[in-house]
């Protein structure tokens, strides 16, 4: 990977001490609308909706308000997570709405979704390879880890025991992954031109634990958790992660594959396009000097 460099000129200055709940801001505020949903979902107050409760519509919505604000001032490395968590936002609110009104193609109204909002995420990140590739794979990351702030209430199927426990555990799961995402980006904001290969790799890495860590929430909500369930669980995850990460880097390459291309500067200023075709040289021959005839001896 590349060294990293600002995305542009920083409007906002974040102060170092605030610059790790700053970048933690956005997951803070996904893996709080899970929070607030678990009681209101258990003891069955209005407005649930696929699974999202009022409050926590409203903590996402001031998410995806903050990635607004991130990208109108430039997108400074200070606010780099707020983008993508304002997108994933948008995809947990999305796919939680179409859950409860076209539940029998849930599953393909929810990729075609998340399909749709990676779109959106790759084309950032395609701009923010002229800073780095570490930056642009951290970016994507982010949106990826989006998924990781929200976990299953078990309460609500009463064919599982102890769900109050698995509940707790799915949230304890996902507050160590909100806090290695922070810490994670801290490192690749503050790491020094060249030292941003480790963080960026470290995301990625938990990027893919996040399927494992996982893999039991799903199959033991629906009443199917074996190995074989969990496995397939964690195998589908590690596939669409290499896929969209994997996305990102090969194009980083094909980048600089075709790089050779571009038009180089000359030593006057003026691009190549623009210089005036010089005039060819006109072809002399060369003339030889008449020498003296020499006298014959007689």
């Amino acid at each position: 990977m590349e060294a990293t460099s600002p995305p542009g000129p920083e409007r906002l200055l974040v102060r170092r001490e605030w610059l790790l709940a700053a970048l933690a801001l956005p997951f803070a505020g996904l893996f709080a609308a899970s929070i607030v949903s678990w009681p209101w979902r258990v003891l069955g107050l209005p407005g649930v909706s696929g699974g999202l409760t009022p409050p926590g519509i409203v903590l996402m919505i001031g998410v995806a308000a903050a990635g607004i604000f991130a990208m109108r001032q430039r997108l400074p490395m200070s606010l780099l997570t707020w983008p993508p968590g304002a997108i994933g936002a948008v995809v947990l609110v999305a796919t939680g709405l179409v859950a409860t009104e076209f539940d029998p193609s849930t599953g393909f109204a929810a990729l075609a979704i998340y399909g749709a909002m990676y779109l959106l995420v790759l084309l950032v990140a395609v701009s923010l390879l002229d800073h780095g590739l570490p930056v642009a794979i951290g970016y994507t990351a982010f949106f990826v880890l989006t998924q990781a702030t929200r976990f299953p209430v078990f309460e609500m199927e009463e064919a599982i025991a102890n769900a109050s426990l698995f509940t707790a555990a799915a949230a304890l799961r996902s507050v160590v992954e909100v806090a290695a995402v922070a810490w994670f980006a801290r490192r690749l904001v503050t790491a020094p031109v060249g030292e941003a290969n480790g963080s960026a790799w470290a995301l990625v890495l938990l990027a893919g634990a996040h399927g494992i860590l996982a893999s039991w929430e799903g199959p033991l909500l629906v009443g199917d958790l074996s190995l074989v369930t969990a496995s397939a669980q964690a195998v589908r995850w590690l596939g669409l992660v290499l896929m969209q990460l994997g996305l990102v880097f090969s194009l980083s390459r094909l980048r600089r594959a075709f790089a050779h291309f571009e038009p180089r500067p000359t030593g006057d200023g003026t691009p190549p396009d623009q210089r005036e075709p010089s005039r060819p040289r006109p072809f002399y021959r060369r003339s030889r000097r008449p020498t003296p005839r020499t006298r014959r001896r007689r």
